[in-house]
């Protein structure tokens, strides 16, 4: 699972890190949230030549007051010694010479003198820079909103927010146009509704009604005033774009609706031709089906949803005829050639 907490040792982390294998950020706070042993643990101690005791030797452990002194140190239970954190998953390259490997990689267990080398390690100008990371990567953690990455996430989800609310107020001035059965281009389609000419240009209805919704609609008229002139998005080849969306989209729609019936996928289709004003003919085709249990259900314009249906799956099976004598309604079994 990635980002999981799989190592329990800072001594883990030490093999991970020079082994060059990548650390996960919730395993590095792990790590320094776990840096100090349980209150009802006991520091192993070692033994220390010192003549002044009767013995000769003296006893010394690690004392849990450095870790409230130095908030970088880190204790290894498996190694029975401590590192400094910072270096260890925060390497910064030394400007001179190279980084010591105790308490980097290989613990410090001199108890000695442990104070003394601490504080000779926090005036190292590499330890100061990887304490400097730890520290922001310690506030980002507590404050997520604080990450780069999150501030860049958060501005592009903003972003496309803001785009989602134009686009939705273009599509449904578009949509209106459609359903009303209402021109969209004027003689002239160039440009943004917006622009002050003093040319009495008739930039067609679909532009106008742009232009009227843009006077409530803050975020459509912003897109309008800031936009590049190539990312309008109303310009006449989006608008054929997108009234191909909503064709798919409606088209997909009754193709569900068809294949959705109780009584199985059956549909007719109903063609008729008639001559328009110019004296052209023109052929109208609507589809028929049942729909929610009623007697049938038509739709108009449907040129392609017949082709669309058959790749469906759905069957041309329902048809009503013309006998010579009356008119009635042929059982979904009766065969064409008794059509009319």
């Amino acid at each position: 699972m990635p980002g999981a907490v799989l190592m329990t040792d800072i001594s883990e982390g030490v093999a991970a890190m020079n082994a060059k294998r990548t650390v996960s950020d919730e395993q590095k706070a792990y790590f320094i949230n776990n840096r100090v042993p349980g209150t009802a643990f006991q520091f192993p101690a070692k033994q220390y030549k010192d003549k002044r005791r009767p013995s000769g030797f003296m006893s010394r452990h690690c004392c849990s007051e450095w870790f409230d002194k130095f908030d970088f140190v880190g204790y290894s239970v498996a190694m029975d010694g401590i590192f400094c954190l910072s270096c260890v998953l925060f390497p910064m390259p030394a400007h001179k010479g190279n980084r010591a490997n105790v308490l980097i990689t290989s613990p410090y267990q001199n108890w000695k003198d442990a104070q003394a080398d601490l504080t000779n390690h926090t005036t190292l100008q590499y330890h100061l820079d990887s304490k400097d990371k730890m520290n922001a990567f310690l506030q980002t953690m507590d404050k997520p909103r604080c990450r780069v990455d999150q501030i860049l996430s958060q501005g592009a989800r903003q972003t496309v927010e803001r785009n989602r609310r134009f686009l939705e107020s273009i599509i449904r001035c578009l949509e209106l146009c459609g359903r009303h059965g209402i021109a969209l281009r004027g003689h002239r389609d160039d440009g943004t509704p917006l622009e002050d000419t003093n040319m009495s240009t008739n930039m067609g209805n679909f532009k106008a009604l742009i232009k009227l919704v843009s006077r409530t609609d803050e975020d459509l008229k912003k897109h309008l005033q800031s936009c590049p002139k190539t990312a309008t998005y109303i310009s006449k080849t989006t608008q054929n774009d997108l009234l191909q969306c909503i064709a798919d989209f409606v088209q997909g729609k009754i193709v569900e609706e068809v294949k959705g019936q109780a009584a199985g996928s059956y549909y007719a289709v109903i063609a008729d031709k008639v001559t328009d004003c110019s004296n052209w003919e023109q052929l109208g085709i609507v589809l028929r089906y049942v729909k929610d249990n009623a007697k049938d259900y038509r739709r108009r314009n449907c040129r392609r949803l017949a082709w669309i249906l058959t790749n469906a799956g759905a069957r041309p099976m329902m048809a009503q005829v013309t006998w010579p004598e009356n008119k009635e309604v042929l059982p979904i079994n009766s065969s064409l050639k008794s059509c009319i």
